[in-house]
């Protein structure tokens, strides 16, 4: 044998992936977050709405 693999039946190896741990948990953002740069689906809905708009204005100002 090369001696490279690890003995499962060794007292003494700490191997990190044979510790099961819990996910780590989400933390929820609050909605009065005013430095947020996520966009909620009723922005989503307006800017659907007009994208025509928009992009014309952006195009005029490039």
């Amino acid at each position: 044998m090369s001696g490279k693999a690890k003995r499962r039946d060794e007292a003494g190896a700490s191997d990190a992936d044979s510790e099961v741990h819990p996910p780590p948990k989400k933390i929820s953002k609050k909605d009065s977050d005013d430095e947020s740069d996520s966009i909620v689906v009723c922005e989503w809905n307006v800017l659907r709405t007009h994208v025509e708009e928009i992009d014309k204005a952006v195009s005029e100002n490039s």
